[in-house]
């Protein structure tokens, strides 16, 4: 992986020759079988996606497309950690044809340019996203599936819980910042009871943050933003116990608290994508809130119904959009609130408890005590994926030591797309849904936006106040920023107008050009 970051986007033939060792769909039929350990087959399928970003390279798109919904088998292979390896091809995917479908949705679909429009890749994809009739393979697939795996058995439909996330999140970077509205409604949500029991909750998630990137420039950084995502439907038995007098109803109050909560915290994902690295006080503030509620949510008793487990997931995922905004900024609000969650890693008090009331017994009967008394402890919940998540979010806080921040540039978007997949391990070895060397590609959203200015007398950095002018846009316009103090870090150069210093009264105007130079 650290080889492919020189060379994001180039085609360079001598690295596809050395993925396509590792990647089985590349090779020609005729060549010799290797026993791949799968982690590396799956790194390498996202080194393709990397190595062609943005390119639309005909042949790799359709190997990835057709890896997406790669069928067990033949025998005995190919039947282990599926998922992480549909949705490494999904991720591929998407950077190769990253930004690249057309915004126009007059014909419900919305071509992809670059000459792939004869793929189908947007309805192959929406297939594999909601399910149907299982395709008849072709060309060496055909040959290659004869023989059936001998340990699962799928039946004649798509299986969506292994190619679901991975082809949401391709439709997501394929049509990212074209405001296809065609797209973006296979992304809503259901707005009946009935339509929801088709969907996993948990896919909500992606959903909504595949919607935010196709509907980039209509995402704000408000409360009502967010509950505007939620159906109406919804909201109206949501974060609430069934009364007796509605038992009759058939409403499934478990369901329709786990899609409320994880359309919101999708819809915080979409927030802290949008604005990555800004320090949006807006943003912050709206996500903030959030992740306070899901923090207080988690004891009370609503929590039983929705399940623990579905509320630590979307607050982890809330926290590290937190911190994807605030990136760099070192905000001392959002490391208390990483501390008090970081506080419940670890043995709980009813688990001493429990340990100390058995220290007469056997160290069998000890461990069983402390399991015991920890079963109906919020520290149940708390995994290794837990643990991960927050100290993420501790280390954007303080990237580079406050001198780096994040990017929302097309590429950097999809690097923290593999980074952050709001799907959290279970314990250090555990890659079935997402590869979690994955985690590291953050790097790639990483850029420089200190501002440090210095004495023009001694060459000493020092203190100075600046304004912020920005561009004219739908988050900003022509907002101004007053009396801040640098050093600081910027928001992105290519939202911003002016930045005025003022050093002893005097004023002195600095155009972004000039400025560049200076960070840089």
């Amino acid at each position: 992986m650290a080889i492919l970051i020189q060379i994001l986007g180039t085609m360079d033939m001598a690295t596809t020759k050395m993925l396509s060792v590792h990647v089985e769909a590349l090779l020609p039929p005729t060549s010799i079988e290797l026993d791949l350990p799968q982690n590396v087959q799956v790194a390498a399928l996202i080194g393709v996606g990397l190595v062609y970003q943005g390119t639309a390279h005909r042949h790799i798109a359709e190997v990835l497309l057709s890896e997406i919904g790669r069928p067990p088998g033949p025998e005995m292979d190919n039947c282990f950690d599926r998922e992480s390896f549909s949705l490494a091809a999904g991720l591929a995917l998407g950077n190769v044809v990253l930004g690249l479908g057309s915004s126009d949705s007059s014909d419900g679909k919305g071509i992809v340019s670059g000459g792939l429009a004869d793929l189908h890749i947007p309805d192959t994809l929406h297939y594999y996203m909601v399910g149907g009739h299982r395709r008849p393979l072709t060309g060496a697939q055909k040959e290659k599936y004869k023989t059936p795996s001998y340990q699962i058995r799928e039946g004649d439909s798509v299986n969506i819980d292994v190619t679901s996330p991975g082809a949401t999140l391709a439709l997501g970077m394929m049509y990212f910042n074209s405001g296809n509205r065609a797209v973006a409604d296979w992304m809503e949500a259901a707005d009946t009871q009935y339509l929801l029991d088709f969907v996993r909750p948990d896919f909500l998630i992606l959903r909504t943050v595949a919607r935010g990137l196709i509907l980039w420039n209509e995402v704000y950084p408000t409360s009502n933003w967010i509950e505007s995502q939620i159906p109406q439907s919804i909201r109206v038995y949501a974060l609430r116990k069934p009364p007796q007098k509605e038992e009759s109803m058939n409403i499934d109050y478990e369901t329709i608290n786990q899609v409320y909560c994880n359309i919101m915290a999708g819809a915080c994902m979409a927030v802290g994508l949008r604005f990555a690295g800004s320090a949006h006080e807006e943003a912050f503030k709206t996500l903030l809130f959030y992740a306070k509620m899901f923090t207080s949510l988690i004891i009370k008793s609503i929590a039983e119904l929705v399940g623990k487990s579905t509320i630590e997931t979307c607050l982890n995922v809330i926290v590290l959009s937190l911190a994807m905004v605030m990136a760099g900024t070192g905000n001392l609000e959002v490391m208390r609130l990483c501390r008090h969650l970081r506080s419940r890693v670890g043995p709980s008090s009813s688990a001493n408890s429990g340990a100390a009331g058995a220290s007469g017994a056997t160290a069998a009967g000890a461990a069983a005590g402390a399991a015991a008394g920890s079963a109906g402890n919020s520290n149940s919940v708390v995994t290794y994926g837990s643990h991960l998540a927050i100290h993420m979010a501790l280390g954007l806080l303080f990237l580079g030591g406050g001198r780096y921040t994040l990017s929302t540039s097309p590429p950097a978007i999809a690097a923290l797309l593999c980074a952050f997949f709001p799907k959290f391990p279970t314990h250090s070895n555990d890659n079935r849904y997402h590869l979690q060397a994955l985690r590291h590609l953050y790097v790639l959203a990483v850029e420089p936006r200190l501002l440090l200015p210095r004495d023009i007398f001694t060459g000493k950095p020092c203190y100075a106040h600046l304004t912020l002018v920005f561009l004219d846009n739908k988050h900003y316009a022509q907002q101004e920023i007053t009396n801040l103090k640098a050093p600081c870090l910027l928001p992105e150069l290519n939202l911003l107008k002016e930045v005025s210093f003022y050093l002893h009264f005097t004023i002195i105007n600095c155009k972004i050009f000039s400025l560049i130079i200076m960070i840089l």
